[in-house]
């Protein structure tokens, strides 16, 4: 059960969270929204231009089964990162951190989930997310789901 693939096509088949986030144009490919599965790539959130925050969508942090006598289950805790630049409002980037909690939080319905279904989800935050350069500011998501296997 990818939860990764499952947020990501949430989150990027949303035209308004779409509409919050910057873009980008990876070599040899057309623009994009800036919805990561990994780090963004290097300068990405430096780059000119670049005033709409980025999002980035972390690896399960945990991922835990559970069982009854007859289902199956799984516990996953996902974050969900988003940076933009410090110069820039932060109207902007609470937002899109306020859009993303929105499409999930007690919407577990949302989610699209190969290989079962959500049956709960829960999300806390968003917070002040940490990083390494002072030019750069963040939110943090923290995305509780209960799977049920299939």
């Amino acid at each position: 059960m990818n939860t990764t693939a499952a947020l990501y096509g949430l989150l990027s088949g949303d035209a308004a969270l779409v509409a919050m986030l910057a873009s980008y144009t990876p070599k040899g490919g057309a623009t994009v929204v800036a919805i990561f599965d990994e780090e963004p790539p290097d300068g990405f959130i430096f780059s000119e231009g670049n005033a709409r925050p980025c999002l980035v969508i972390d690896p399960p942090r945990r991922d835990a089964p559970d069982a009854t006598l007859t289902e199956r289950f799984r516990v996953v805790e996902q974050n969900v990162r988003l940076y933009a630049h410090r110069g820039t409002s932060n109207v902007a980037i609470d937002a899109a951190a306020r859009r993303v909690r929105d499409l999930i939080h007690q919407r577990h319905e949302a989610l699209t989930i190969t290989g079962g279904r959500a049956i709960a989800a829960s999300v806390a935050g968003p917070t002040q997310a940490p990083t390494s350069d002072r030019a750069v500011t963040g939110r943090l998501l923290t995305i509780s789901l209960e799977l049920q296997e299939t």
